[in-house]
């Protein structure tokens, strides 16, 4: 009963928190937001939405399509006051939008800035769109590309980071972060708003689990930290890859807990709900707030049946082969073969070495990492049009597959004076 106090009063301070948040930084005039928005029309007028910085590698595929709308929301003035601003999420589009396949929010930007507008205000109220809170402040004394250099460096600082912590907790622990910020391709995550805020969620909470493990362990807290974790996905996230927040600190808290096998396996469970409860509970609550300021959403149950339908946008039947392949082949690269190569060319070499031998015994202690491998196939399954659909963002919940090969194997071969799972 405790515990479940806990959760409520964490999650009551979130929605106050971020509802709070939102409905501030919609009362910035849009002015000078406009003006350091309108650069941006540089980057607009001659990318391709879907430009890649490397012709012909996917993972390296930008994103300008919801750049265009984070923007455009940031800057518009629907005219009408903060609260409903907070929690309608307006932007311009024209009025054609539905009837011309051509137009994508990119163009619809380019043209809002050049004042060519014959549209009313969009209402976008299905997610939190709580990035708002960090957008809207930067974009006063930053502009677009301003932001992206900034993003680059502290995404940087944030890999370089998790890195050097990984190191307190042996080889592969680090092999294991390198792996994963090479198949999340960080490279690319660092230019495109869109996939930032999920890799600051992922990266920032394995920094925490990392540091603070031991105290979460001894007071209890592994619940309470993941429920937020989700609660904070939920409110910054579009739906890109945000099983990828739970995945990657649930990874990393397994090198701080310190318990058996079959605590391990709990901990993987309880986290898991913790994270999911509070990624579903903070999605139903911007509902519910939004009904109540604005009115209901027509477009709301239309959309999360489609995202958790086996059909594509045109009604034509999908199977869960088709979602895996998909992002899988995403991959499809020799880089990546190679990558994948040295990783468990590496991960054998890191293991074998110094260690006892392989150990039957040890078996159990490789339990947990598989489970967390299992989640982003579960994810794929209840989310296939999600997957199959934006493919290009979703296949970075599968980048932690590798890590978890990396510290599962590990355990299999206990290192001289280690004990295979401690009492």
């Amino acid at each position: 009963m405790q515990t479940l106090a806990k959760l409520i009063r964490l999650f009551i301070c979130t929605v106050l928190v971020g509802s709070i948040g939102l409905i501030l930084v919609y009362a910035i005039p849009t002015a000078v937001i406009y003006e350091h928005v309108k650069p941006a029309e540089s980057i607009f007028s001659t990318q391709y939405t879907w430009e890649r910085i490397i012709p012909g590698v996917e993972t390296t595929r930008l994103d300008n399509y919801t750049a265009a709308i984070m923007l455009s929301e940031a800057c518009y003035d629907s005219g009408e006051d903060p609260l409903r601003n907070a929690f309608s999420n307006y932007y311009y589009r024209p009025n054609n939008f539905d009837t011309d396949t051509s137009i994508t929010p990119d163009k619809m930007l380019v043209e809002y800035l050049n004042e060519k507008k014959s549209g009313d205000p969009y209402r976008y109220s299905r997610y939190w769109h709580g990035y708002l809170v960090l957008l809207k402040p930067l974009l006063i004394l930053f502009d677009y590309q301003g932001i992206l250099l900034l993003n680059q460096l502290l995404q940087g600082l944030l890999a370089i980071a998790l890195v050097t912590r990984c190191a307190q907790h042996g080889r592969s622990c680090v092999l294991a972060a390198i792996c994963t910020l090479v198949f999340v391709s960080f490279f690319t995550t660092a230019n495109v708003l869109q996939y930032s805020w999920v890799f600051y969620v992922a990266v920032g909470g394995s920094l925490i689990v990392l540091f603070h493990g031991n105290h979460f362990q001894t007071k209890r807290l592994w619940g309470c930290v993941f429920f937020l974790i989700g609660c904070i996905t939920n409110y910054l996230d579009l739906l890109t890859y945000p099983l990828f927040t739970l995945c990657l600190p649930l990874l990393f808290s397994m090198q701080t807990f310190e318990e058996s096998a079959r605590r391990k396996v709990v901990h993987v469970f309880v986290c898991t709900a913790a994270w999911f409860v509070g990624f579903g509970i903070m999605w139903l609550s911007k509902w519910a707030i939004s009904m109540i300021v604005i009115g209901n959403d027509p477009n709301l149950t239309e959309r999360l049946m489609m995202r958790s339908s086996s059909t594509d946008n045109n009604g034509g039947l999908i199977t869960y082969m088709d979602v895996l392949i998909r992002n899988i082949t995403v991959y499809k690269n020799t880089f990546y073969a190679f990558a994948l190569i040295a990783t468990i060319a590496l991960s054998i070499i890191l293991s074998v070495k110094n260690s006892k031998g392989f150990s039957f015994h040890c078996i159990t202690n490789a339990i947990p990492y598989l489970l967390i491998a299992v989640l982003p196939f579960i994810w794929a399954f209840a989310t296939q049009n999600h997957m199959f659909i934006h493919f290009w963002m979703t296949y970075r919940i599968f980048a932690i597959l590798p890590a978890c090969f990396v510290l599962a194997l590990a355990t299999l071969f206990p290192q001289k004076n280690t004990p295979c799972s401690p009492e």
